[in-house]
């Protein structure tokens, strides 16, 4: 009965120590991947936003020049 205790135990402590020194810094990777990951979600988020809201300035942009010119027109030289 001794012998498998001691057997049981070994293999604990071999599965304790590969918990420890494999899958836990595995999981510690995955942890830090993932809030790069949403971090960089984000990011795209915003910059999808960004390239949205781009048309509409660009627009505004030209429709202000526009404006300019017939006010410059209008007044004369």
């Amino acid at each position: 009965m001794m012998k498998e205790e001691t057997i049981q135990e070994l293999i604990k402590e071999v599965l304790t120590g590969l918990k420890s020194r494999m899958i836990q810094p595995l999981r510690d990777e995955n942890k830090e991947l993932a809030a790069a990951v949403a971090s960089l979600q984000e990011k795209i988020g915003y910059l999808e936003r960004k390239i949205e809201e781009s048309p509409l300035l660009m627009l505004a942009a030209l429709r202000d020049a526009i404006n300019n010119v017939r006010g410059e027109e209008r007044d004369g030289p």
